[in-house]
């Protein structure tokens, strides 16, 4: 029902041709659940708010520290792929330029000391 809600709200009552069409999941398959089962299963999430809350809030102060390490670790191997890609870049630029020197290089020389093509 909270996903319904969410995703394509329709009536309570609706909800429980809605999931056969719009939710796969393999569980469900060959399933039919009449409105009265989403009501008791609200009903029992109901009773159990206030521990699905503890639980929520005691995932959510260990994961915080977690996402905090975890964005940390990717933001450093953002850096560290864009310092390869730079040296990467450097690495070829050097390599164009010391090709164009030679090029320049063999050029010159063509100019001093011109090949004869005839004989």
């Amino acid at each position: 029902m909270v996903a319904n809600r969410l995703v394509d709200p329709k009536s309570k009552l609706a909800v429980s041709s809605w999931y056969k069409e719009k939710v796969y999941l393999p569980e469900l398959e060959n399933t039919n659940f009449a409105p009265h089962e989403f009501y008791r299963s609200m009903d029992y999430l109901e009773k159990m708010k206030g521990d699905i809350e503890k639980d929520l809030d005691y995932i959510k102060e260990q994961d915080f520290s977690y996402i905090v390490t975890l964005r940390k670790r990717r933001l450093n191997e953002a850096r560290e792929a864009i310092e390869a890609t730079f040296a990467d870049l450097e690495e070829k630029k050097n390599k164009n330029e010391k090709e164009k020197k030679k090029e320049l290089s063999f050029s010159l020389i063509y100019l001093v000391y011109p090949v004869k093509t005839s004989f």
